[in-house]
């Protein structure tokens, strides 16, 4: 298993060599850095994002806030005894809301994880579930959010 993605980065990469020198796109050693270059400079921007994830993570949970709120909330939740479909349609609005303002499936994520996995695992929700609820709520503001890059192009066909 701790060589699984070496050997898979490797078949990959003599997948895309060998495609890359019959198209004709590679000829020389310098072609191919060249290329590997260039991909590793149009994923900077996500490894900067996953960078300041991290730390805000690493914050969190130094701090345990989420933790905190999490029990907090799941304590209450369980007194309210609503049933889990409440609960989830609970979660698809406040990340509906959320996804008004922040546009990125990742940070919102980031955001929202920490607190509502542990939540609803207390409540008896599989993670799984959660995430697909996460899913579902995801999609729908980004259509409609004012801060969303290709809004103005939507508008325009429209």
């Amino acid at each position: 298993m701790s060589r699984l993605i070496v050997q898979i980065m490797l078949v990959f990469l003599a997948i895309g060599a060998a495609y890359g020198i019959g198209a004709g796109t590679i000829t020389s050693m310098v072609d191919g850095i060249n290329a590997v270059t260039k991909t590793f400079a149009s994923l900077s921007p996500l490894i900067f994002l996953l960078f300041v994830i991290s730390q805000f993570l690493a914050y969190f949970t130094y701090s345990n806030m989420a933790t905190i709120v999490a029990v907090n909330m799941g304590d209450a939740l369980e007194h309210a005894n609503l049933g889990t479909i409440p609960f989830m349609l609970g979660f698809i609005t406040v990340t509906g809301l959320v996804g008004m303002l922040i546009v990125g499936a990742i940070p919102k994520w980031a955001l929202l994880a920490p607190i509502f996995v542990p939540l609803f695992m207390k409540l008896g929700v599989a993670p799984e579930a959660v995430l697909a609820a996460y899913r579902v709520a995801d999609s729908p503001p980004n259509v409609i959010t004012p801060l969303m890059p290709y809004f103005a192009l939507i508008v325009t066909f429209a």
